[in-house]
């Protein structure tokens, strides 16, 4: 409940603690964590995801995207650059978000992760080409 105080209120004294949540144990706690620093619209802190130890979890990339699809397009953080993470727990959730979000300009981006991602990934980014190939969503 603290974290997601933080968060709303936008204490940005708050910042350092909130990056060592990155880290917990609990999955409710990381996902309030990275939610309420996604309220602060400063996407610098995005560099930490390199030092989390655990991979992000099925239930947090779901309770993520659906927080995310419910941000204004003015508050969505960079997600595009999370495509050239090393980590392949914010890859896949890249890739979700630019099938979600129409990111048609990602396509080539993506195309290049084809040869070096997991099978998830290649699976996410194949069904994302399908989606964003489809006449019912081209602009």
């Amino acid at each position: 409940y603290l974290v997601r105080l933080f968060g709303q209120l936008q204490l940005t004294e708050t910042l350092p603690l909130l990056k060592q949540k990155l880290n917990s144990e609990f999955p409710a706690l990381r996902f309030e964590a990275i939610t309420a620093m996604v309220a602060f619209g400063d996407q610098t802190w995005m560099g930490e995801v390199s030092n989390m130890h655990k991979l992000l979890t099925d239930w947090e990339h779901i309770m993520l995207l659906e927080h995310f699809k419910r941000l204004p397009p003015a508050q969505l953080p960079p997600f595009e650059r999370w495509l050239g993470l090393a980590r392949p727990d914010w890859v896949l959730f890249a890739v979700r978000l630019c099938r979600h979000f129409n990111r048609f300009d990602k396509i080539p981006t993506m195309g290049k992760l084809l040869r070096s991602q997991p099978t998830a990934i290649q699976d996410a980014i194949l069904d994302a080409f399908y989606y964003l190939g489809s006449p019912a969503v081209l602009p």
